[in-house]
């Protein structure tokens, strides 16, 4: 240990405890007027509540749009096109990316019927 360090040290440590500087310095931060989200001094642009992510889609979004997309593919529309559409904004309500079965599974439980027909 250097001879400067030990005797930072010890003088700290000799040091009583002063509760009228504690207080000056307490009084001193309390007059400061514009703080930092966090403590620190970035601060994040507002994305809303979901910073960062895509929208999950609702029912009435998916009807709405899944009808405009097969009306735009003449009615042969298949539902890997449709998950590349819809991944370029939104997710599940999970927060996870569609896939073909995703959006198969969604049309199901919507009652939503596709003129396309699965091949084998």
């Amino acid at each position: 240990m250097k001879v400067g360090n030990y005797e930072q040290m010890m003088a700290h440590l000799k040091d009583p405890f002063n509760p009228s500087e504690l207080r000056a310095r307490v009084k001193e931060l309390e007059q400061r007027e514009s703080f930092a989200i966090g403590g620190g001094i970035i601060q994040g642009e507002n994305l809303g509540p979901r910073e960062g992510f895509a929208d999950p889609i609702t029912n009435e979004q998916f009807k709405k749009l899944y009808t405009k997309f097969q009306k735009d593919k003449k009615n042969i529309g298949t539902d890997g096109e449709f998950a590349e559409i819809l991944n370029k904004k939104y997710v599940n309500n999970k927060g996870n990316k569609f896939s073909a079965s995703t959006i198969y599974k969604k049309r199901k439980d919507l009652g939503i019927k596709t003129a396309v027909k699965g091949g084998t």
